[in-house]
Formats: structure tokens, C-alpha cells, sequence
């Protein structure tokens, strides 16, 4: 059975901080929390790498990202 795809939350961000400590590949991360091994791809690049992942620090920006406002697409044409 495939992973569920789900939002990345700080306790799934603070395990690829460990993971990325420990040196394991991102499928083994991914598989220990539950994600497509994709989205913790995405995740791990979106928020500095593997040498600058900081769970804070994507956890941080996710969350701005989320609550700033957002227009209709059609507004930015």
C-alpha cells in the first residue's frame, strides 16, 4: 500500500531534521512518517536542503506561506 499523502506538520518535521541528522535517505524518512517519498523530497528542498533543513525554520515559512493572503489568479494576468 502506498503512503498517504498528507501536510507536513512540525512532529513530521522534526523527524526529517532527525532523519537528515542520522544520514538516512529520504525514503526511509519518508517511510517512518508516513509520507510519499516526494513529498519529502519537496519538503527537504523547499526549506534548505539537506544541509540547511531546520525544522523551525520550515515550519516557520510553511506557516507564513499559508496565512498570508492570496488573490484570484486571474488578478495577476
Amino acid at each position: 500500500m502506498a503512503p498517504r499523502r498528507v501536510p507536513s506538520t512540525l512532529e513530521g518535521r522534526k523527524d526529517i531534521s532527525r532523519g537528515l541528522a542520522k544520514g538516512l535517505e529520504n525514503r526511509d524518512i519518508a517511510t517512518s512518517i508516513g509520507v510519499t517519498n516526494r513529498s519529502c523530497l519537496r519538503e527537504i528542498a523547499r526549506y534548505g536542503g539537506r544541509k540547511a533543513y531546520r525544522e523551525w525554520k520550515a515550519d516557520a515559512a510553511a506557516r507564513e506561506s499559508r496565512s498570508r493572503p492570496k488573490g484570484p489568479k486571474i488578478d495577476t494576468i
